[in-house]
């Protein structure tokens, strides 16, 4: 009966044993999947902050671009009134002539 029951008692340690192998095991391969999403995560964070670098970047240059536009249609305005004025007295010039 005593070996019986040391028996029983081996068998049923050895099973306790081999579960807590097991969850030991699931702990860490949870402990892994998690890692590997914390991974993902702080990746897809830096590519979105490059993103919105980039696309901050890219506002700034096409604010840049549009100042030189708008300085450069000023620009022409400015020249364009020069010449209308230059264009009046000459034409001035003429008719007093």
């Amino acid at each position: 009966m005593r070996e019986e029951n040391k028996q029983g008692f081996e068998a049923i340690y050895g099973k306790i044993f081999e579960m807590d192998r097991r969850l030991d095991r699931h702990e860490n391969e949870i402990k892994f999947i998690k890692t590997k999403i914390n991974m993902e995560k702080r990746d897809m964070e830096e590519r979105m902050n490059t993103l919105d670098g980039k696309i901050a970047v890219s506002e700034q240059r096409r604010e840049i671009q549009e100042c030189r536009v708008e300085r450069a249609e000023e620009k022409v305005r400015e020249m364009e009134a020069v010449d209308m004025r230059r264009v009046k007295e000459e034409i001035r010039e003429n008719a007093r002539n």
